[in-house]
C-alpha cells in the first residue's frame, strides 16, 4: 500500500509540473499575440479583421516565443552571435590600447588605483574561457607595464585600499592557475612605494597580519614572493617583517617549504644595501642574530632538511660572508661544518644541486675538502638523477647487448638449442639468373641456321653461283685485311672457271 501511495504522489506532482509549463507557455503565447490572445477560448479569430502590419509583428514575437520555449539556434544566429562577440573582442582590446598609451604618459595616481583592479576582476572572470585567450594576454601585459610605473606618492589619496585589495588576491589557492604570481608580487611592491611615507603603518599592519594568517593557518596559502619585495623596499616595516620572520623559520612547529620560504625572504633581506644604509643599527643587529642563528643551527638542521632547504641554507651562509656580517668565532664554526658535512655519509650528497652548490661555498670558504659519495643503495628518486645512476644505466644496457649476441651465437652454432631453418630461406638480395636454357636455345638455332647455310652454298654451287659469305663484325684493321683477302680469293675462283 506504501509503494502504491508513492507512486499515486509521484504521478501527482508530474502531472502538477505539466499544468505549471503548460500555464507558463499558455502566458508567453498570449504575451505575444496581445490584445488578441484575451479572446475567449469558445470565440474565433478572424485572420481577416487583424491588419498586415500587425500580423507581421505578431509572427515575429509568436516566433521569438517558441524559440525560447525551445532553445534551438539557427546557422544565421550562431553567425550573429560569432560576429557580435569578435566585435566586442576588438572593442575591448582597444579599449587596453588606450589604456596603455594613457599609462605611458606620467598617469594621476588615483586613476591608476582604478584601473588596476578593474584589469585584474575582468581577468578572474575571462580567463577560464578559451576565446578569450588574446584579451587575457593583453590584459597581462598592460598589468606588468604598470608595475614599471615611477610614479610620485600622493598623500590625499587612501592607496592602502589597493594595496589590500592585491594582498587578498595573493592569498588566492587559484593564483597559480591564473599565472599572476610574478605580476600580483610586482604590483604589491609598486603599490607599497606609493603609500610611503604617509600610510606607512596601515602598509605594516597589511604585511604582519597576512604573514600571521600564513604561518597559524595550515590550509592557508600565501605567495612568499609578497614578503621578498616587502623586504627589499627600504622601509621600517621591512625591520618587523624580518623579524617576524626570523622567529618563525627556526621554530620547530613550522613546516619545510616555509623554512625554506623564510630562508629566502631573510636572504633577499641581508643582500639589500639601501635598507643597510636608512637604518644602520637596526639592520647590523638584525642581520648578526640572522647569521648566528644560521651558522649555530646548521648542523642541527642539516640532518633533517631536504634538498631545497641544504640549498638556502648555503645561500645564507655565502651571503653572510660576502656582506662581512661573520665574525672570527662563527667563521671558524661554518668552515667546521661544511667540513664535517662534506665529510659525512649524509643521503643529501647523491643529489646533483646539493653537491654542486656544497662545492661552490667550499671554494668559497677557501676549503679544499674531497666529498665523500655515501655508500649503499639510493633511496631517493631525486638522488638517482645523478652521474652515478646514468653509469648504472649504461653498464645495464651494455651487458643486455652481450647477452643478446651470446644467445645468436649459441643459436648458429648449437644445433640442440634451436632448429635452424636456414636451409628452407632463400636470399633475396642475391638474385640468380639461370642462363643454361638461354644458351641452350641459341646453340639449337645457331645450328639450324648452320644446316640452312650449308644447304644455301650446296645450291648455289650446283647452279654455278658464287655463294654469298657473312659480313664480319670486325672494325678496323682487321676487317680491312678480311675484306682484301676475300677479293683476291674472288678473282682466283673467277679465273678458274673461265678456264
Amino acid at each position: 500500500e506504501s509503494e502504491k501511495d508513492g507512486s499515486e504522489s509521484e504521478d501527482e506532482e508530474q502531472e502538477g509540473e505539466e499544468k505549471e509549463l503548460d500555464e507558463s507557455t499558455v502566458k508567453k503565447i498570449e504575451t505575444a499575440l496581445g490584445e488578441h490572445g484575451e479572446a475567449d477560448e469558445e470565440s474565433d479569430i478572424d485572420m481577416d479583421d487583424i491588419p498586415d502590419e500587425e500580423m507581421k509583428k505578431l509572427d515575429e514575437k509568436l516566433v521569438a516565443a517558441f524559440k525560447a520555449l525551445g532553445g534551438r539556434k539557427s546557422g544565421g544566429e550562431k553567425k550573429k552571435e560569432r560576429l557580435d562577440h569578435l566585435a566586442n573582442q576588438h572593442f575591448k582590446l582597444r579599449v587596453l590600447d588606450l589604456i596603455e598609451i594613457y599609462i605611458q604618459h606620467k598617469p594621476n595616481v588615483e586613476n591608476i588605483c582604478i584601473i588596476i583592479p578593474a584589469i585584474l576582476e575582468s581577468y578572474q572572470k575571462l580567463y577560464t574561457n578559451k576565446k578569450e585567450v588574446t584579451l587575457c594576454d593583453k590584459m597581462k601585459a598592460v598589468l606588468m607595464k604598470c608595475t614599471h610605473l615611477k610614479l610620485e606618492p600622493d598623500p590625499n589619496i587612501d592607496t592602502s585600499k589597493l594595496l589590500e585589495y592585491i594582498i587578498r588576491l595573493s592569498c588566492n589557492t587559484a593564483l597559480a592557475a591564473m599565472g599572476l604570481q610574478q605580476v600580483v608580487s610586482r604590483l604589491c611592491v609598486s603599490t607599497l612605494r606609493l603609500c610611503l611615507p604617509s600610510h606607512v603603518q596601515q602598509a605594516q599592519d597589511l604585511y604582519l597580519d597576512t604573514l600571521k594568517n600564513y604561518y597559524e593557518n595550515k590550509g592557508g596559502y600565501v605567495n612568499h614572493e609578497l614578503f621578498v619585495g616587502a623586504v627589499s623596499v627600504a622601509w621600517s616595516g621591512a625591520q618587523a617583517i624580518a623579524q617576524e620572520v626570523l622567529e618563525k623559520t627556526f621554530s620547530t612547529e613550522v613546516r619545510h617549504y616555509q623554512q625554506t620560504q623564510g630562508l629566502s625572504v631573510l636572504r633577499s633581506y641581508l643582500q639589500h644595501k639601501r635598507l643597510r644604509e636608512t637604518f644602520p643599527e637596526e639592520f647590523n643587529k638584525l642581520a648578526k642574530v640572522i647569521s648566528e642563528k644560521v651558522v649555530s643551527n646548521f648542523n642541527v638542521y642539516i640532518g633533517k632538511a631536504k634538498p631545497s632547504q641544504t640549498t638556502e641554507l648555503f645561500d645564507m651562509m655565502r651571503v653572510s660572508k660576502q656582506q662581512g656580517i661573520l665574525g672570527d668565532q662563527d667563521l671558524e664554526l661554518a668552515k667546521s661544518s661544511l667540513e664535517k658535512f662534506a665529510k659525512s655519509d649524509s643521503k643529501l650528497l647523491k643529489n646533483l644541486r646539493v653537491k654542486k652548490s656544497l662545492k661552490k661555498i667550499l671554494s668559497f670558504y677557501e676549503l679544499k675538502v674531497q666529498i665523500q659519495t655515501p655508500k649503499g643503495p639510493a633511496a631517493t628518486k631525486e638522488e638517482m638523477n645523478g652521474d652515478e645512476g646514468k653509469k648504472k644505466k649504461k653498464k645495464k644496457k651494455n651487458k643486455g647487448k652481450k647477452k643478446k649476441e651470446n644467445r645468436l651465437e649459441e643459436g648458429e652454432e648449437g644445433a640442440d638449442s634451436a632448429p635452424s631453418f636456414k636451409r628452407c630461406l632463400v636470399d633475396t638480395t642475391k638474385v640468380y639468373v639461370n642462363t643454361e636454357k638461354k644458351k641452350g636455345r641459341k646453340r639449337k638455332n645457331k645450328q639450324k641456321d648452320e644446316e640452312a647455310e650449308a644447304k644455301v652454298e650446296v645450291k648455289e654451287e650446283v647452279a654455278g653461283v658464287t655463294p654469298k659469305k657473312k659480313k664480319s663484325k670486325k672494325s678496323g684493321v682487321a676487317a680491312q685485311l678480311n675484306n682484301g683477302v676475300n677479293l683476291e680469293s674472288a678473282k682466283k675462283n673467277k679465273n678458274k672457271k673461265q678456264k
